[in-house]
């Protein structure tokens, strides 16, 4: 039987504001880029904006492996979105 998955906003102590996590079960998948690697790629694209697509694949990419270790199998990104707008994994 295949386990739930939603989105759901979590008050975030740390982040100081509520986020989006994905849930999958009962399990919370715990991923996210800190403020100070955003601030960092913001200032690299802003200097180099030819490098956003480069960078913006290589983020979900990175999503993409962690939440495949996650699951414990091989995914990929339309499966993910699949999944959510089914609310099955």
């Amino acid at each position: 039987m295949p386990n739930t998955i939603k989105i759901v906003k979590i008050k975030s102590n740390e982040a100081g504001k509520e986020i989006n996590m994905l849930v999958v079960g009962n399990e919370v998948f715990d991923w996210g880029i800190d403020d100070k690697s955003l601030i960092q790629t913001k200032k690299m694209i802003d200097q180099r904006p030819d490098m956003r697509e480069s960078i913006s694949m290589s983020i979900i990419n990175h999503f993409v492996e962690c939440f495949s270790e996650f699951l414990g199998r091989e995914t990929t990104l339309p499966e993910i979105v699949s999944a959510i707008n089914k609310g099955e994994i």
